[in-house]
């Protein structure tokens, strides 16, 4: 049980990063604190509660950004432009609560991930939410 805990965090953190932070740092607490197959279940069941909410856009900011810090020393200058763009068109005029990530700001990061792979990162359901429909919009 702690095993699956803990790949299921690995794939739902950022989601539950973006649904409020609050969210993000207890089912972290849960877990540093989980010893016992209850506790772990505790886990798996908080987190599976929070994949239904919907996306905070101050969560969602503060996720992009955070995961931004994974590409910021190896991104071109244009590739910084274009990420920051798109995340400032999303605190400009995004929704409060939403039920997906913001497609433009999630691109840019998909693109950062296709030149800059990152193994952890492309487990991420965060990432993997919009992935589908990206790649619908870069095809001819």
């Amino acid at each position: 049980m702690k095993k699956q805990a803990q790949q299921l965090w690995t794939i739902q953190k950022y989601n539950v990063m973006a649904k409020g932070y609050a969210h993000y740092k207890e089912v972290q607490g849960l877990l540093r604190e989980a010893s016992a197959e209850e506790d772990f279940a505790a886990v798996i069941e908080k987190i599976q509660y929070f994949e239904q909410l919907k996306y905070e856009k101050k969560a969602v900011i503060n996720t992009l950004e955070h995961i931004w810090g994974y590409f910021k020393k190896q991104a071109e200058v244009e590739e910084k432009e274009a990420f920051f763009a798109a995340l400032e068109e999303y605190r400009k005029n995004g929704d409060d609560f939403s039920s997906k990530p913001p497609a433009a700001p999630v691109s840019a990061l998909h693109k950062l991930l296709e030149k800059y792979p990152s193994s952890y990162l492309e487990k991420s359901a965060f990432l993997k939410e919009n992935l589908a429909d990206d790649k619908l919009l870069c095809q001819p």
